[in-house]
């Protein structure tokens, strides 16, 4: 073989060594995607351990009912953003309620339309809701939360996708 046909191989030979290498680090991390309902999980603690993995907790959640879809795009060659659409209804101790308003604004009601809430698989026994609530949301970002301070449930919901919700 000359030295041309060698060096060429050569090349084609890293360049595809490189690409395995890259593609094996790529799948080597677990992705997030997901698309769960927290009707997955029978135990509470199951479903707090879960929401974990995908949204900062503020402080103990006693109990809670959600939705989650995850698209992981940091894997692969062209790596990007993730995306995702969390709808996540919690019950804490009201006590804690300021540590989760934090950094958001209070907004009208009329800025967050609870029809998002429909799909969220919420016992309407163990999740009656009888105060008015107060809105927050944060600045620049689709983070909205939706306090019922007397019962000690938030709704929150962050999102990447879509204009929710309306009148934004």
């Amino acid at each position: 073989m000359n030295k041309k046909k060698f060096l060429i191989t050569t090349i084609i030979l890293s360049v595809i060594l490189a690409c395995g290498l890259i593609y094996y680090k790529s799948v080597e991390k677990k992705s997030m995607n997901t698309n769960t309902t927290s009707t997955k999980f029978k135990l509470s603690i199951d479903k707090v351990g879960f929401l974990k993995k995908y949204l900062t907790l503020y402080s103990d959640i006693l109990d809670t009912e959600y939705i989650i879809i995850y698209k992981d795009n940091s894997k692969g060659l062209i790596q990007g953003p993730s995306d995702w659409d969390m709808r996540v209804a919690m019950k804490v101790n009201k006590a804690s309620i300021d540590k989760w308003t934090r950094g958001l604004d209070k907004v009208e009601d009329k800025v967050i339309d609870l029809n998002w809430w429909n799909k969220v698989p919420i016992d309407n026994e163990n999740w009656k809701l009888s105060s008015k609530p107060e809105f927050y949301k944060k600045k620049g970002e689709r983070v909205y939360l939706v306090v019922y301070e007397q019962e000690g449930i938030i709704l929150k919901m962050v999102t990447t996708y879509g204009d929710y919700p309306k009148n934004e």
